[in-house]
């Protein structure tokens, strides 16, 4: 399993949501608007990952789609969330709950009350890591009137 992922529409029907996407990619929608769900999974990605780089020793994937593993449950239901809200529909007292519960744990989250994992490295990353620089030390040249002979 990868530390960190990018949420898909096929997260939100796992979630047992289908229906409330599918009225949000359709029948919500307004003359020539475009489907709002990959908008909503961006800004979701984009709120977790600030929740993330709150705490200082917390790394961020490079790919600013990917979130860590272990929130995924909360940014799914913080999506559905947003979709319940762009159809005017109330939040159940059971969601109201969970919405602060979540809230609460990205606070801790960025409190570093909290750990996530941490980004695998890759590609790039893994051959930057593995590099050495190079260490060059040149000699202060030293200027003294016996080595100077003949200037």
């Amino acid at each position: 399993m990868q530390n960190w992922i990018s949420l898909t529409v096929g997260d939100l029907m796992d979630a047992k949501a289908s229906a409330l996407v599918s009225a949000l990619q359709t029948s919500a929608l307004g003359t020539g608007q475009a489907d709002p769900t990959q908008n909503i999974l961006d800004s979701v990605a984009a709120r977790v990952r600030a929740e993330v780089r709150g705490c200082a020793s917390n790394q961020l994937d490079t790919d600013p789609t990917k979130i860590p593993a272990s929130l995924k449950g909360v940014a799914v239901r913080m999506v559905l969330r947003e979709m319940e809200s762009r159809l005017q529909l109330a939040l159940t007292p059971d969601e109201i709950r969970e919405e602060e519960q979540d809230l609460n744990l990205l606070q801790r989250v960025s409190q570093c009350q909290v750990p996530v994992e941490q980004p695998l490295a890759t590609g790039a990353d893994q051959l930057q890591a593995a590099s050495v620089s190079p260490l060059i030390t040149a000699r202060m040249p030293q200027f003294k009137r016996e080595n100077q002979d003949g200037l």
